[in-house]
């Protein structure tokens, strides 16, 4: 197998378990040398939205009761993947960590979730060709639900400082059936200051009874 980063080949070694379940077919595309770049979020983070304690984004956003959950750190090694997977478009990087998403989200969709992937306006699909956190969840064999649609922003999330972003207008609109489902989980690529999941949140929950979410990386 070749690593998406480094493009070195590498082996990849499976059990007899492994070789009969469906799950050897999703393995990170990355070297071990790469993937050890990636640091997974430690257990002495925020138990609510994993940021790093003590964390003022659940203290702002407290009145949501809404618990997210994440993979990785905001790191130099995942700013640079980031960089080229969203801002370049490096496609073939959505398959980057998809045994890695696959099991963690296999659970919520055996409990039953919708899984909701944060939308991409019309501006930015055209550029970029795809949606970022779709094109992770279909790696990943995730089954998902799009309902929501976003509107196009004068300015994209990522250029702006952390006050402009916390006074980022609703940017969401519900695209669903008009009725209620029971569980929902929020997916994005990446959680900053949680403004996109909450207004996301917002969004959704005249539709839904019980809301959480998931980003690949906490910032």
């Amino acid at each position: 197998m070749q690593c998406l980063c480094c493009q070195n080949k590498f082996n990849i070694h499976y059990s007899i378990k492994e070789l009969l379940s469906f799950n050897a077919l999703l393995i990170n595309q990355l070297c071990p040398a790469c993937y050890k770049q990636f640091v997974k979020i430690p257990s002495c983070r925020c138990p609510i939205c994993q940021g790093t304690l003590p964390c003022h984004e659940c203290q702002r956003w407290q009145k949501y009761a809404l618990h997210h959950h994440s993979l990785f750190i905001y790191n130099d090694a995942m700013k640079q993947w980031l960089n080229e997977y969203k801002i370049k478009g490096n496609y073939r990087l959505k398959d980057s960590f998809n045994g890695d998403i696959h099991r963690y989200l296999s659970e919520f969709v055996r409990k039953k979730y919708l899984i909701v992937p944060i939308a991409l306006d019309c501006i930015k699909w055209e550029k970029r060709g795809f949606n970022q956190v779709e094109s992770l969840l279909q790696s990943a064999h995730i089954p998902y639900v799009s309902l929501l649609g976003k509107e196009v922003m004068s300015k994209t999330q990522g250029l702006k400082s952390k006050k402009e972003r916390l006074q980022t207008p609703q940017m969401f609109f519900y695209t669903g059936p008009k009725k209620k489902v029971s569980r929902v989980l929020i997916v994005d690529d990446i959680y900053t200051t949680g403004r996109t999941i909450t207004h996301a949140y917002q969004c959704l929950k005249p539709w839904a009874q019980h809301i959480e979410s998931f980003s690949l990386i906490r910032a």
